[in-house]
């Protein structure tokens, strides 16, 4: 067999194989072998029909698989013999060209392959320092939402007051079309927010409320709208009241701290107080990660595989969408034309995301970071924690999807951007109780991955 290897774009190769008479008749031969001893003619004990009875009912079948055959045979052995690396599937170019019995054979195929780039300085770069501070108001803060979880709520016949929770039928509609709309949701009398959407003086149109009335406001929708088209535009949410309910808060004495599990008022405060220390470094790190990731993008701009940037950014869509549908937007025209306008915002983080998977693998080969078992049971105990589920079932979901790869690429990336966070200047390595919290962290942001944090 001869072949020739050309560059076909960005990170893309072509290959031309020329297969000679005598392999093609080989691939035939093996072929035929195969159906005539899985197929049962009239006539014929299984595996002796001759081989021209085979041709005349199988010949279209025979060259499939012959064309096949020679090319996973030769394509892997050609890339090896190259040093290339093949990223992702083959895309064969004259897909109507059959191979013949008796005559020699082409056939072109495209793939993608990993650019090449020098790793810009990794370690001993400079980041922005992320304070963290916990104040006793804090504390207060969080123990509050403790005790208000706790809450006893029944239905009052009652005009509503700040802290109270009211049953709501909304919908939410900008420019005549409808972009939200939910159905019996709990909506808590406080703060500045309905359920995503910023309302300044919810307290005030709130409080006052009654069963049956109509709540009506106008909002300007945030600028980090899932829809692209609506950010900072002005938008109607029309709000029904099904129910008032209050709740009776439990008194914060050591009998409610025993009662969680813990020795008393001063030592549940005590553990709060290290829970959002903990969570304050998880946040911080994960800003730190961000800015050494924009970094090493920035010092390292190559071109990628365009299918694995659209196959990411298909990806991010379908997240966008169950996004979208989580907020109440229909499954619709209008949703479908709202995901088709954000894929290029899609492919453009997705090329981000592409670019950095290349460095990461590149570091992680250099410093030679490797993905233990150990590694794979705290991430799949991590996915189990943060989604309410077992670790078995983890496993399960990964395997039904054929997801092992992703997720080890995934852990790889973690390790990856820990080693270089703590060769920053003047950074502390990081503790196993932190590896811990960002592995839970990172966790969260496989969904898309083990879909259990929709079907738990």
């Amino acid at each position: 067999m001869e072949y020739e290897l050309i560059d076909a774009g960005p990170s893309r190769k072509s290959m031309k194989l020329k297969f000679s008479q005598e392999d093609v008749d080989n691939a035939f031969d093996q072929t035929y072998q195969e159906i005539n001893n899985q197929v049962r003619l009239r006539g014929f004990r299984k595996g002796k029909a001759p081989r021209r009875v085979l041709e005349n009912r199988f010949s279209k079948e025979a060259a499939d698989s012959a064309r096949q055959l020679l090319l996973d045979e030769k394509i892997p052995e050609t890339a090896k013999a190259e040093n290339v690396e093949i990223l992702g599937t083959t895309r064969l170019v004259n897909t109507k060209d059959m191979p013949k019995p008796g005559e020699p054979f082409e056939a072109n195929v495209e793939f993608d392959v990993m650019p090449e780039f020098e790793l810009p300085e990794y370690k001993g770069l400079e980041i922005a320092e992320q304070p963290v501070n916990v104040s006793e108001k804090d504390v207060d803060d969080a123990l509050l939402r403790y005790q208000k979880s706790f809450a006893n709520y029944q239905e009052v016949d009652e005009p509503a007051k700040v802290g109270d929770i009211l049953k709501v039928d909304f919908v939410t509609t900008s420019g005549g079309e409808e972009i939200m709309a939910m159905k019996e949701q709990r909506l808590r009398v406080e703060g500045e927010m309905l359920f995503g959407l910023p309302v300044p003086d919810l307290e005030a149109k709130f409080t006052g409320a009654k069963k049956g009335d109509k709540v009506e406001l106008t909002i300007t929708l945030p600028d980090d709208h899932p829809n692209a088209d609506l950010r900072g535009k002005e938008a109607t949410t029309v709000v029904d009241v099904l129910a008032v309910e209050r709740g009776d808060l439990p008194e914060l004495n050591d009998e409610f701290a025993k009662g969680l599990g813990f020795e008393s008022m001063e030592d549940f405060r005590h553990r709060l107080n290290d829970n959002l220390i903990r969570e304050g470094l998880v946040a911080a790190r994960s800003k730190e990660e961000e800015e050494i990731i924009e970094k090493l993008l920035a010092a390292a701009d190559f071109p990628v595989p365009e299918s694995l940037v659209k196959a990411e950014a298909q990806n991010l869509v379908q997240a966008r969408g169950r996004q979208l549908a989580g907020m109440g937007v229909a499954a619709n025209a209008a949703l479908f034309a709202q995901l088709e306008k954000y894929r290029p915002e899609a492919e453009k983080e997705a090329t981000k995301k592409v670019r950095w998977s290349f460095i990461a693998t590149k570091i992680a080969e250099k410093e030679n970071i490797q993905v233990t078992n150990e590694d794979l049971s705290t991430h799949i105990e991590a996915l189990a924690q943060a989604y309410g589920t077992t670790p078995a079932k983890i496993v399960q979901r990964i395997r039904s999807m054929n997801g092992i790869s992703p997720m080890l690429a995934e852990i790889q990336g973690i390790k990856v951007i820990q080693f270089i966070t703590n060769n920053t200047k003047g950074k502390a390595p990081t503790t196993t109780e932190d590896t811990k919290a960002m592995n839970a962290d990172a966790a969260k942001s496989a969904q898309g991955l083990t879909g259990e944090g929709e079907s738990e």
